[in-house]
């Protein structure tokens, strides 16, 4: 499987709804400051359908890891972990890892929310590509110098067989029921 990124521009892409909720909840908590402090946010503000694809990462150490806080309960259906109180290292997915880290220090390096498109190809005939969007949230350490915690809304256009692959988890059955119909 292979994949691209590609850093979208926030002021002139279209943003899904429950993004663009976020979004503007973000630019509110943060008072003119740089970004806003993780204890100003209350996730139940949030779109409720989005919170389950949310991951939440404190900085460590400037960045050389980054551990969940907070993992939702539809990414760890599809990962088959919670990884809440571990390392982005740990993670299944070696691609995934590298591909993290870089949207993780563009928004560190900022200090502002980034968008980020990713395009999942995969080589097997019958599953096609898919592209989904990541938005990635700043907040503020305890000093309010840098960047101390991420947040990451994910939008996927629908839960495939794709990105089961991607995280070498077997989809569930009710994802693949009809996947072989027309042999």
């Amino acid at each position: 499987m292979d994949y691209s990124i590609e850093r979208l521009d926030l002021a002139t892409d279209s943003l899904p709804p429950s993004f663009d909720t976020a979004l503007s909840h973000w630019q509110g908590l943060r008072a003119g400051c740089r970004c806003p402090a993780w204890r100003d946010l209350d996730m139940m503000t949030l779109p409720l359908d989005i919170v389950p694809w949310c991951a939440v990462m404190d900085v460590v150490d400037g960045g050389e890891d980054y551990v969940f806080r907070f993992f939702g309960t539809a990414r760890v259906r599809l990962q088959g972990r919670d990884y809440t109180r571990r390392s982005l290292f740990e993670f299944s997915a070696p691609d995934m890892i590298e591909k993290v880290i870089g949207e993780l220090r563009a928004v560190m390096d900022s200090g502002a929310p980034q968008l980020f498109a990713t395009k999942v190809r995969t080589d097997a005939r019958r599953i096609p590509d898919m592209v989904y969007k990541s938005l990635r949230l700043s907040f503020a350490d305890a000093d309010g110098e840098d960047v101390g915690t991420i947040m990451t809304l994910v939008d996927y256009p629908s839960v495939s067989r794709l990105l089961y692959d991607w995280f070498g988890m077997e989809p569930p059955i009710d994802l693949i029921g009809g996947e072989f119909d027309d042999c």
